[in-house]
């Protein structure tokens, strides 16, 4: 029959393994027998060039659309090498019906599997590509992936890799499959700050301890495949890789159940204490180490301090989403995931079109120093002369009166010190004109400004409008989903659907879901909590941009104000001084030995 042939067929299967021997012989094993199906030094490596890549180019979009982790565990549990295998010798290629329409400029995945690729190469320029195939294959080394900036989706599995290296520019990366490789040491994927899922089972791992707490950074990571590596004998690896790992929803690609995890918690807990407190004060540092960066201070300057941590005054302090984290399923937590990434995206958004606006600002602010700067010194330069003009006369004057003292006469005194006097005052209207002159074109500058900055001023309120409605927005459609994960929950719980697992739900779960009115009160108290904390973000940024347009305005005319006024009694200083040097040199010539 069917399912005895079925059976024959998965006891045979389970029987084989694929081997690769020291020289790099693979072998085919069966009940001890050996079959060499392929020797590396018979076979040429195939080099990755332009034609194979172009034919290799697929666009993602044709793709069935990958399962979700909420369905099955992993997105990315690579296929059988032998049922691979079978298709491509039987002539099924791998190439999308649709790849005559694909450039290199706009690929968006490259298949590449079972080519007997050994170096990556010829990669540069892909940058829209955001798959990459490479498993099965004779890889030696991770290189030649430094310009793949967008790729979230890499296989490397199935190669003779002995190091993880080579992934330091992909920063977008969700996705890596590193299984059935040589590898020893979990490292090498420090940029990785988006990792969501990793496979690395079936390599040479010995010691997971140092391994487990390097995963631990990653704090999207839901689904680790480690099974296969030689540390799996340990029977305690796995209760290790739950208390650790804290936000992990698949092992191996088995749901992984909260009663387990608090058991780990409940095993290693000391450990925790001591790391989670390690942990607390190395943010604390990093905190204050972002007070002085710049680019703190230039959130500070656009007035984002509060956005850029909303998500961040959400969650940490909503008890009641915690407890809703507690539903069976898991559902909340991938419901909170996709939350972040979109609230995330948003907020990104939302701080990208605010620092043009910043720059714009800035942009204003400087043509407008620079106009009064250019200004500014025309009109000194032009005032230093005058008053140059006035005291060389004065010196000369002065020189004149000096030499002819002995038989200077009152007439000749008048004469020498009065066009002085008729001079300083002449000197005093026109230094007082020219100020006038430079206060009206200062005042016309500061309303242009105040002009240009007002209709930043008003494109920034419209993006934080605009932007703060699609948060807003996106918190209803994340209350709702969760309020029909609730009902759901309730449901199966109150069919008798799950209390064979009763046991395996936690003390809220059980509590929620023993008290309908307790659990749609946590979904609202939440959902009320998020709001009031978006509204009152919204608000902060708000009021924070219309107050530096008020206080700048102000402060421009304060600055203008007292600019002018110094620079009015500098002139009458100068005035009163030069006639009163002026008197004095009367009084001198004046004197008996005149």
């Amino acid at each position: 029959t069917q399912s005895t042939w079925g059976n024959c067929l998965l006891l045979v299967c389970n029987r084989l393994k694929m081997t690769r021997t020291s020289n790099g012989t693979e072998v085919l094993e069966h009940s001890g027998t050996s079959l060499r199906m392929r020797k590396k030094d018979t076979i040429e490596p195939t080099v990755l060039d332009v034609d194979l890549l172009r034919e290799s180019l697929f666009d993602v979009q044709d793709e069935k659309k990958p399962l979700s982790l909420t369905s099955i565990p992993g997105s990315h549990k690579p296929s059988s090498p032998f049922k691979d295998a079978k298709r491509k010798h039987a002539g099924a290629k791998v190439v999308s019906t649709s790849s005559s329409a694909i450039t290199f400029a706009n690929a968006s995945g490259i298949r590449l599997s079972f080519r007997n690729i050994l170096n990556i190469e010829n990669l540069t320029g892909l940058t829209s590509l955001v798959k990459l195939q490479l498993d099965n294959n004779i890889i030696h080394e991770i290189r030649g992936l430094d310009t793949l900036i967008n790729l979230t989706w890499l296989d490397l599995s199935y190669n003779n890799i002995r190091k993880i290296s080579g992934l330091d520019n992909l920063t977008k990366l969700a996705d890596l499959s590193l299984k059935n490789n040589q590898i020893t040491v979990i490292e090498g994927m420090d940029n990785l700050v988006n990792l969501n899922v990793l496979s690395i089972g079936n390599n040479q791992i010995r010691e997971y301890q140092k391994g487990i707490a390097y995963l631990r950074r990653f704090k999207h990571l839901r689904a680790v495949s480690l099974a296969g590596n030689p540390f799996c004998s340990d029977i305690d690896w796995q209760a290790h890789v739950l208390a650790y790992l804290r936000n992990l929803m698949f092992l191996d690609w088995v749901r992984i159940k909260d009663s387990d995890v608090t058991a780990a918690r409940e095993q290693y807990q000391v450990e925790l204490r001591e790391i989670e407190e390690k942990e607390r004060i190395e943010d604390s540092q990093q905190d204050a180490q972002q007070l002085e960066s710049g680019e703190y201070q230039r959130l500070l300057k656009a007035h984002l301090k509060g956005v850029h941590m909303l998500w961040d005054d959400l969650i940490k302090e909503d008890t009641d989403l915690n407890k809703l984290r507690s539903l069976p399923g898991g559902e909340v937590k991938i419901l909170i995931d996709d939350y972040h990434d979109k609230f995330y995206s948003i907020v990104e958004h939302m701080k990208g079109d605010v620092f043009v606006k910043l720059d714009a600002k800035q942009r204003e602010r400087s043509k407008m120093e620079n106009k009064k700067s250019e200004y500014l010194h025309a009109t000194e330069a032009k005032s230093i002369e005058m008053i140059q003009s006035f005291e060389a006369g004065k010196k000369k004057t002065f020189r004149h009166l000096e030499k002819n003292r002995s038989s200077l006469r009152e007439a000749d005194l008048h004469a020498s010190i009065h066009p002085l006097k008729d001079d300083i005052n002449r000197l005093h209207d026109e230094l007082l004109s020219m100020e006038l002159s430079q206060s009206e074109h200062f005042s016309s500058l500061n309303d242009e400004f105040e002009v240009a900055w007002g209709d930043i001023k008003n494109s920034v309120l419209d993006v934080i409008y605009n932007e703060f409605r699609m948060l807003e927005e996106l918190e209803n459609n994340f209350s709702e989903a969760v309020k029909k994960v609730a009902t759901d929950a309730l449901d199966r719980f109150t069919n008798e659907a799950v209390t064979a697992d009763a046991e395996e739900l936690t003390d809220d779960a059980l509590a929620l879901l023993h008290d309908r009115d307790q659990l749609f009160q946590a979904v609202s108290n939440s959902h009320e909590n998020h709001i009031g904390k978006i509204l009152s973000a919204e608000d902060s940024m708000r009021e924070q941009e219309q107050q530096e347009f008020t206080l700048l305005v102000q402060d421009l005319q304060n600055k203008e104000f007292e600019r002018n006024r110094e620079r009015v009694l500098e002139v009458h200083r100068f005035t009163e001084r030069t006639k009163q040097d002026l008197h004095g040199a009367e009084t001198v010539f004046r004197s008996p030995a005149c």
